[in-house]
């Protein structure tokens, strides 16, 4: 087996020449550590700027995504005073038809058709008109019967809300008696047989009623409900 030796690296002999290598040595390691310092510091400066630039990147991102959020909220928030608005509109009509019912009269007769489910419900008409109906949880008297033949009146403005509001899908009024007229007129018994309606449930009973009553809302004011 042959070893292959490497030659040493020949000293100066002479005493100048070792002064100036021992010279050359210790100005070269200042270099050195000067060096290595600055790769450190120019490393640790990258990182803080690069942070920095992702902490204000993310700060922006957040910042937009806020407005954002805050510029739908106030959309919604403008939708929904619409909405209002339109609700009193027909409220304040209804009142005036009840209240002065000699300025109103029937137009239209209700024909009912009853349910051997016990409810009562008026032909769907065409899409661009309302319809009623009833439970069936009260007597049809022909007191109640009169009030939702009037009602055709606010029908106009049912329609005039929808087409100002694309928002809402339907308006309706209900009556003391779970009844009501609707707009846009609805297949009851097609509703009942998908199960989106139930009619032994008086619509009374439901919260979108009963939050809205004097006793509960005494200033009459719009109530939300789920």
């Amino acid at each position: 087996m042959m070893i292959k030796r490497f030659k040493s690296f020949p000293l100066p002999k002479s005493l100048s020449a070792r002064i100036l290598l021992t010279f050359l040595v210790v100005s070269l390691l200042p270099l050195a550590l000067f060096g290595t310092f600055s790769m450190q510091f120019v490393k640790s400066a990258i990182f803080h700027s690069a942070e920095r630039a992702g902490n204000s990147i993310s700060t922006s991102i957040v910042g937009l995504y806020q407005s954002h959020l805050q510029s739908q909220a106030d959309i919604i928030n403008t939708e929904l005073i619409n909405i209002e608005q339109h609700v009193l509109l027909v409220q304040k009509f209804a009142e005036q038809v009840y209240n002065e019912p000699h300025l109103y009269p029937v137009l239209t007769p209700i024909v009912f058709n009853k349910d051997v489910g016990g409810y009562y419900w008026e032909s769907e008409r065409s899409p661009d008109q309302s319809n009623t109906g009833a439970t069936g949880h009260f007597p049809i008297t022909s007191n109640l019967v009169e009030r939702l033949e009037r009602s055709k009146y606010i029908e106009s403005m049912f329609q005039q809300s929808l087409k100002n509001n694309p928002s809402i899908v339907a308006m309706y009024l209900t009556f003391p008696e779970s009844a009501w007229r609707i707009y846009p007129s609805i297949d009851l018994k097609k509703e009942i047989e998908q199960r989106f309606f139930d009619p032994s449930i008086p619509v009374t009973s439901y919260p979108f009623y009963t939050q809205a009553l004097p006793s509960s809302n005494p200033h009459s004011e719009v109530v939300w409900t789920d």
